[in-house]
């Protein structure tokens, strides 16, 4: 069950992402909710139970128990009529009329319906689904590429999926086949053109095509990233090092870290010893330090150019030189997304910032997301909607008796 939860909490993920993707945004009054556009204008009155963002040029709401859909109009597309309903996406909505689970397109037609109990969105062009405790995999055409007859189903990524049966793992493509039989103790994520894969106590290098390339000296640790693999060495004081192996199975940076991270823009944050201290820095793909282990914590990867970094109980970030960019004033940061990051300053004091360091969301929420035309911040169980340039276009306030 553990890998076919991971999915369906990485499917919620994408639907908190969705909560900001359309010109129009919900609004309550007087326990009902309708459609504001972008400049606080009502659109739709609000008569409904609840309403949500638009998606792919549809807005979804809820009445009277049932799901149906509205368009950028505000204008009733799709009428109320599912149990369960979530947002559009390449013009196909997932949907549940009472026990049966289906996809139906912008008309409201069902596209298909899928015969198990549960399925998930499509990612990369595959949905897991999910027949008397096993789960498989179906195209965006609802044709079963693969029967429910695993115990551990992952989102496809580089054009397969990583699977189990029992304990052990397997890998399979698109079309069904399997490329690595689930006989595996571990098959890695592949997020890289190669896999870590261990079988008998042993680690190897395998590709994408399901063939074994190498066997691995050391212990890998970690998904491959930018060609490098981190790998565990035990040294004979029995203390456990880190350092980077690549494709061929040969430990290229050997520097016996404390702690070391994936590459991105050819960068990893390690962990070493650094005057008498340990601390976190950042190497090249040489094994150069560009930025000394000076720093507390990090968030452990750059993202878009830049880490977020702590000293002094501070957090702020710096670049790829290692230049310190945005000031070191929050208890917290997160890593930047589409030139948007967020950044606390105490409990329940989450905002947004740029790349900059400028503000665009005031610090006094707990959670802000950055969509296609405005933010959405939430406080409890009152929420609030921006514009792109930081102006309250409406904001959730507790309805008095």
């Amino acid at each position: 069950m553990r890998g076919y939860l991971s999915i369906w909490a990485f499917m919620l993920t994408l639907s908190a992402g969705a909560w900001a993707q359309s010109g129009l945004i919900p609004y309550k009054e007087a326990g009902k909710y309708g459609y504001k556009d972008l400049t606080g204008k009502m659109v739709v009155p609000a008569r409904f139970d609840r309403t949500f963002p638009h998606k792919d040029g549809m807005g979804r709401f809820s009445h009277q128990g049932k799901f149906g859909y509205l368009d950028v109009a505000g204008k009733l597309v799709i009428a109320n009529v599912f149990t369960e309903a979530y947002d559009f996406q390449e013009g196909m909505a997932r949907t549940k009329d009472g026990p049966v689970w289906g996809f139906i397109d912008k008309r409201g037609k069902t596209l298909f319906t899928v015969a198990g109990e549960q399925v998930s969105d499509f990612v990369n062009g595959m949905a897991v689904f999910s027949r008397n405790g096993f789960f498989g995999y179906i195209n965006q055409k609802g044709e079963e590429v693969f029967p429910p007859i695993l115990t551990q189903a992952d989102q496809f990524i580089n054009g397969v999926g990583r699977i189990a049966v029992g304990q052990y793992y397997g890998l399979i493509n698109a079309q069904g086949t399997m490329i690595l039989e689930p006989k595996y103790d571990y098959v890695g994520i592949p997020q890289d053109t190669v896999i870590r894969v261990k079988s008998g106590g042993y680690w190897y290098i395998y590709n994408l095509k399901g063939q074994k390339r190498v066997q691995a000296k050391e212990s890998l640790s970690a998904e491959f990233s930018e060609g490098l693999c981190v790998v565990r060495v035990l040294d004979p004081s029995m203390i456990i090092w880190r350092n980077y192996m690549d494709y061929k199975g040969d430990v290229v940076i050997d520097e016996n870290f404390i702690w070391a991270g994936n590459f991105s823009g050819g960068l990893a944050v390690v962990k070493a010893e650094y005057n008498g201290l340990e601390r976190y820095g950042v190497i090249n793909k040489e094994g150069r330090y560009l930025v000394n282990p000076t720093y507390t914590k990090t968030l452990g990867l750059y993202s878009e150019g830049l880490l977020g970094v702590e000293k002094g109980g501070k957090w702020g970030y710096i670049d790829s030189r290692g230049i310190e960019v945005i000031g070191f004033g929050f208890t917290q940061v997160d890593p930047f997304k589409n030139g948007y990051a967020m950044a606390s300053k105490g409990e329940h004091r989450w905002g947004l910032i740029n790349k900059q360091g400028e503000t665009i969301i005031p610090f006094k929420y707990d959670l802000v997301i950055e969509g296609a035309y405005f933010f959405f911040a939430s406080l409890g169980h009152y929420h609030s909607f921006y514009s792109k340039s930081g102006t309250l276009i409406w904001e959730e306030q507790p309805e008095t008796e």
